[in-house]
């Protein structure tokens, strides 16, 4: 993932059983730069 406007991946507070993996998350927060987490989760 890449070039995104916020986060690159978002989990809810109501997501489960989620699975990350052999990933590369980069470039992230390109209209908002504080807000350009690479994996966040709330």
């Amino acid at each position: 993932m890449r070039n995104t406007r916020d986060e690159g991946v978002y989990f809810r507070a109501t997501s489960s059983d989620n699975v990350i993996q052999r990933s590369f998350v980069h470039d992230t927060g390109t209209e908002q730069p504080q807000f350009g987490e690479g994996v966040y989760f709330g």
